[in-house]
């Protein structure tokens, strides 16, 4: 995985640990292990640096390798469990050269200031026209959920058989309309300019305040694939410059 992916597992462990310890995600994590590759290129949606995170980043990684200029792999052993790994197959281990692991990264500089931001954020909840600016070309079709590393809206199905039933988890994004849909018919966030504030307080604003990190690992893919090219690092800084 890239640093960022990788990273997503701290974000996604402190969701499903932080008031309720969800044994299935624990279950499955603990038999994970995940081998990081830095990044040598990024392009123009890369945004890492801005979150606390970096093309060399070894949070979330079992090994972190970074190639090197000679062609070979540069390999960091960040966990007991990358340790444990790495025993399996020694031979494929050996001394690390004397080079530089940051000449061999992508030089991504910081597009924002993730505290400002936070901080800019909790004041402009109720700034209604900033909002239905930014959502104007928003689709609500959940491409930026359904790529997102770090997104863990869900829903509950119950799936109905002859002898037994089984109860679903299934994935689901805040960005739709039916996500707050009440039963009564009442939708707390009846608007598109409502979801999308959701998105962005719940990622930049409430997360650092609740569980002290950034709801985001800045893998630009929310941009990247939005049909309607809607760019977040765009909008992040129009809300920084917000008066």
């Amino acid at each position: 995985l890239r640093p960022c992916d990788a990273a997503s597992f701290a974000v996604l462990n402190s969701v499903f640990s932080w008031d309720y310890q969800d044994e299935l995600f624990k279950s499955r994590l603990e038999k994970t292990a995940v081998i990081g590759l830095s990044c040598k290129k990024a392009d123009e949606y890369c945004f890492c640096t801005s979150v606390g995170g970096g093309p060399g980043e070894t949070r979330g990684s079992d090994i972190l390798l970074t190639e090197l200029s000679s062609g070979d792999f540069l390999a960091e052993i960040v966990t007991d469990k990358g340790r444990e790994l790495a025993a399996l197959a020694p031979e494929l281990f050996g001394p690390a050269p004397a080079e530089d692991k940051a000449k061999n990264l992508a030089v991504l500089p910081r597009q924002f200031e993730a505290g400002e931001l936070a901080a800019k954020l909790s004041k402009l909840f109720d700034r209604n026209e900033l909002w239905v600016e930014q959502s104007l070309r928003c689709l609500g079709c959940g491409a930026c959920a359904f790529v997102c590393p770090t997104c863990v809206c869900f829903d509950i199905q119950d799936e109905a058989g002859r002898q037994q039933g089984t109860r679903l988890r299934c994935w689901d994004s805040c960005g739709f309309s039916l996500f707050t849909l009440h039963t009564s018919g009442h939708n707390p966030r009846s608007v598109q300019s409502q979801r999308w504030r959701q998105r962005l307080m719940h990622k930049f604003s409430y997360m650092p305040e609740r569980q002290q990190l950034i709801g985001c690992v800045g893998c630009g893919r929310c941009s990247r694939l939005c049909p309607a090219d809607m760019n977040l690092v765009e909008h992040l800084k129009e809300i920084m410059e917000a008066k």
